[in-house]
This record gives C-alpha cells, structure tokens and sequence, in this order.
C-alpha cells in the first residue's frame, strides 16, 4: 500500500532554543547594563554622602576647638595676619580643612589669650624667677620672644605659642612648660600684632576734666570718669564710679589704701575677689555714685604721657571689668599716634621700658584684682613675690615682656581668662571634604553663637550643606 510521505521536524527545537537564547540575551544585556548603571549610581551617591558626613563632621570639630580654645577666631577686628586657625581632620578617607570667621562679638581674654609678651628680645619675653611653684596660667600663652624659666615649672591650662624667630623655637620644649592635652605647644609663623586685640579710641563725650579731690570726703572718697591731669588724692577707702578715667598727670600715682573701680557686672556673674562676703565692700562702693548711666558696670584707666602708678604696702585694689567696651579693657596705655586715637587730644604714654603698673615687693604685701585686660604692649610687667596677699590678672596681659618672681609666702597669682562677658561670639564655620580619587568637593557652613561662660555653650544658628559656589 502507498504510504505518504511526511516532513521531518528534525532541528525545529533547536530554532526555538536559539531564538530563546538571543532574546533571553537581549534581556540580559539591558539588564546588565541598567545594573552597571545603577551601581555607578549608587557608588556615586555613597561617595558624596561620605563627604556630605566628613563635612559635616569637620563643621562639628570646628564648633568643638571654638569652645576649647580661645585664642581661635577670638572675634572682630582681632588680628591683622594669620594668627591661630583650626586644623584639618580625616574623616572616613575623604580630607576636611576647617576655616572660622568671627562676624559678631569677641571672646575673653586678650584676644582669647591669657598672656601675650610682644618683645622679641631671644632672652626676657618672658621669665620666670622663682623660689618656690610658679604660678598656673589660666589660658593660652603667646611669647613673641625668649624663655627664661630657671628652674621652675610653669603649668598652663591652654595652648603655648612661641614666636618662630626663623631657627626654631628656643625652650618650648622644656619639661617644664607644663601643657598636657586637649591642649599643645607650637612654634608659631606668626608675631604678636596676628593676634593683637582691637582697640579704638573711647568716646571722649563726657571726658570732662576733674579735680583730684573727687567728693572730698575724709572716710569714703568718690571719684567720677573724666580727665586726671593730678593724681587723685586718695584717702582710706575710695570708689571709682563706672566709666572712663584718662590719667594725664606727670610721674608716678602711689596707692597705699583701699581702691574700689565701679560695680561689678551681676549679668555676667562677675564676682569681687577681695571682698566677697556681701556688703563687705567700702560703703561708698556698695552701690553706683550718682550721675552714671544706668546699666554701666566696671571702669577703664587709660594713661597717656608718662603718667603711672604704683600699688604701695597694704594697698587694696579692685578693677572690675568695664560692659561698655567691646574688649573689656581695664587699664591701658594710649598707644602710638599711628594707632588712628585723635590728637592732641590722646597722647600716647611716653615711658617705654617701664611699667605703668608697679606692684611694691616685700612682707607689707598688695591685694590687687583687676578682672578686665590689662594692655600696655610697650611697656613690661614685673609681678614680684607678695608676702600673704592675692595678685590676679584675670582678664588677659598683653606687655612687652613678663616676669614673675614669687616665693613660698605668697598666697596667690592668678594670671587666666576669667569667663563671664555677657556678650556672646558669632562665628562661621566652614568645613570643606574631599577625596584622592577625585569628585565634587562638598561644603558644609554653619554660624554659631559661642557664649562666654565657664561651659563656653555653643548654640548653631544655621547649618547649611552644599557643592562649592552654590548659595
């Protein structure tokens, strides 16, 4: 029988395998592809959200050093070079620098220091002569110049900076410089005028010329701002109202009783270091003298031409700090006509190489506070050994050259920033990150308000995270 014949389909599943395959193929690719892709993506958006963190970590550090060390950014007009900065940190690979600009307000201190020598003399920037434990410097330290410290410790609770003459920094190193961590030594590229403290002329409006006689009583005498071209004529127990005394007269004011310089500033919890005990102050002192603004707390002395003075045996003397200047200047010395002060009516105090303030050596001791800076950058400072009586710088020294001599009798030397000005800083801190392998940097800014209290309390005003040139 005829048998028809029929196609064979041998190899059809084949065809369909391989159609399969290249569709299955195409598939694959596009997937691959859009995985490659995403990948890069996502690695990408890792890259910049590790810098995004690195930066904002180093805005934090910034914040961090701001509070732990003064002399950082100390506030407006504070510097004319390139004075101390923030260091830059490492952050997850990626390489963060740090930058601060203060726009409002100033910390405490001279300029955030507790002392600044401007002398470059190699030898007597700063000396210590003692026979018994130095002092302990409440702050930072900025020698222009030489250290001589004998053979005795100097414990600074604060960074030490020596001026780097160009061949090193003789004797910051010594043992006996007593700097333990968070805080530092450095050698530093820079002079003292990187870190000088701003000072402007005061307003001379009120600046009347006053006889020395003050209220011309005999048991508590009362004394008011204004031009001093005589030595007041003190008695036992005297009170300085709050304001601005220009001191004109020729040579030497001695100071042999009680000495009382305005209110103390109770907004900033200012305390009085002589008389602590409430109502222990002089009575004409206890409260303000007629006439003075309200609100006006602490006084400042500024002497011009060659007018000092000296703190005899037994004298008790109590400066506080002035809240109507910005940095808080106690006594000072009317600088040089290129400073921009108005002539003839400020003449610059003419006594280089001597001190304006004198303090009496031996057993009839002196109490002195002055709790606001003390700035006379032409003029040394020699504080000598006081037999039981208190010696306390306690708003910053700014002289030519410091020494200290002290013994086992005395009481104390207090040399520190004292926290307290009411008055907060403002600072913008700028953190940049970057990497080695390349890529958008990534910039984080913020402004701070750093208070000027014993916890140095920062509070963030505004945080903001960007690329570089963006607003």
């Amino acid at each position: 029988m005829f048998k028809p014949h029929t196609q064979s389909e041998d190899g059809a599943s084949l065809v369909v395998v391989l159609i399969f395959i290249s569709l299955f193929g195409l598939i694959l690719a596009s997937l691959l592809t859009e995985g490659s892709a995403s990948f890069g993506f996502s690695n990408t958006v890792a890259d910049h959200e590790s810098k995004v963190y690195a930066a904002d970590a180093g805005v934090s550090f910034g914040i961090q050093q701001l509070r732990q060390n003064n002399e950082i950014c100390p506030g407006v007009g504070m510097g004319s070079g390139p004075g101390p900065t923030v260091p830059g940190i490492s952050v997850n690979g990626s390489s963060v620098s740090v930058s601060c600009n203060p726009t409002e307000g100033s910390t405490v201190g001279a300029a955030g220091f507790a002392v600044i020598t401007t002398s470059s003399d190699p030898a007597n920037s700063l000396t210590l002569n003692l026979t018994g434990p130095g002092p302990t410097i409440g702050g930072a330290v900025f020698v222009n110049g030489g250290i001589t410290l004998g053979g005795s410790a100097l414990p600074v609770q604060g960074d030490f900076y020596q001026r780097d003459p160009g061949s090193g920094c003789s004797g910051l190193n010594s043992p006996l410089i007593g700097v333990s961590p968070p805080y530092s030594r450095s050698c530093a590229p820079f002079n003292w005028t990187a870190v000088k403290p701003a000072h402007d002329a005061p307003d001379t409006t009120g600046l009347t010329a006053r006889l020395p006689n003050g209220d011309g009583g005999n048991s508590c005498r009362v004394f008011q701002p204004g031009v001093y071209s005589q030595a007041p004529a003190l008695v036992n127990q005297n009170y300085f109202a709050s304001g601005v005394y220009y001191f004109t007269f020729p040579g030497q004011w001695t100071i042999g009783s009680t000495v009382i310089g305005g209110q103390r500033d109770v907004m900033s919890n200012e305390q009085s270091k002589l008389f602590p005990v409430p109502g222990s102050l002089p009575t004409c002192a206890q409260q303000e003298a007629a006439g003075i603004p309200s609100g006006r707390t602490g006084v400042q002395f500024i002497f011009g031409g060659t007018a000092s003075f000296f703190l005899g045996p037994q004298s008790q003397v109590e400066l506080f700090r002035p809240n109507f200047v910005a940095d808080r200047t106690s006594v000072m010395a009317v600088p040089t006509a290129d400073a921009g002060w108005p002539q003839p009516y400020w003449v610059a105090h003419t006594i280089d190489g001597s001190s304006i303030m004198a303090v009496h050596n031996g057993s009839a001791g002196v109490d002195m506070a002055i709790h606001g800076l003390l700035y006379t950058p032409d003029q040394p400072l020699v504080l000598p050994s006081a037999q039981g009586k208190d010696v306390s710088l306690l708003g910053g020294v700014v002289v030519s050259a410091l020494t200290i001599q002290k013994n086992d009798h005395i009481e104390g030397l207090d040399l520190s920033t004292q926290p307290g000005a009411p008055d907060p800083r403002y600072v913008r801190v700028t953190a940049t990150a970057s990497d080695p392998s390349g890529g958008q940097p990534v910039v984080s800014t913020a402004v701070v308000r750093i208070a000027n209290n014993a916890a140095k309390a920062a509070v963030v005003d505004s945080w903001r995270t960007s690329k570089p040139g963006e607003q």
